[in-house]
């Protein structure tokens, strides 16, 4: 079950960028610029990130529910390859459709070669935090549309 949850995860991420890098008649202009999936491999548990270049929100798509133990949060981080980590917000761990806001600073993350990271941190912990103090679980590069 596992193993079909991540393959349908990375299909539909790919099916998100196929294409050649020159704009071809029928090539919608609206799709993602940007797209990860995070995947926990002891639950087969995924998310489908994506993100239209000059937005300020990102969407992301839980595949399922992830439990969390009380008193904890999940936590989404942008870190650009030479850089520090740039906190986006609470993570869904419940099944559907989010969204989450992405600031300035996400943004240019998003720019650059980049990874998402997830961490669980403490309820009570501030939400502003400068990097992650708790358990980091997933980190997933950023794909970055090209053409």
């Amino acid at each position: 079950m596992a193993l079909v949850a991540s393959v349908a995860a990375l299909v539909m991420a790919a099916l998100l960028f196929t294409g050649s890098t020159e704009r071809q008649p029928g090539v919608d202009a609206a799709a993602p610029a940007y797209a990860s999936v995070v995947y926990d491999e002891p639950t087969g548990m995924s998310w489908l990130v994506t993100a239209h270049a000059g937005t300020d929100k990102m969407s992301v798509v839980a595949m399922g529910d992830y439990d969390v133990p009380e008193g904890k949060v999940l936590r989404a981080w942008l870190k650009p390859e030479n850089g520090e980590p740039v906190l986006l917000g609470k993570w869904p761990n419940t099944h559907g459709d989010h969204e989450m806001d992405v600031s300035d600073a996400a943004a240019e993350c998003m720019n650059r070669p980049a990874k998402l990271m997830v961490s669980m941190e403490d309820a009570g912990a501030a939400s502003k935090a400068s990097s992650p103090s708790g358990k980091l679980m997933w980190t997933s590069p950023i794909a970055r549309r090209t053409g």
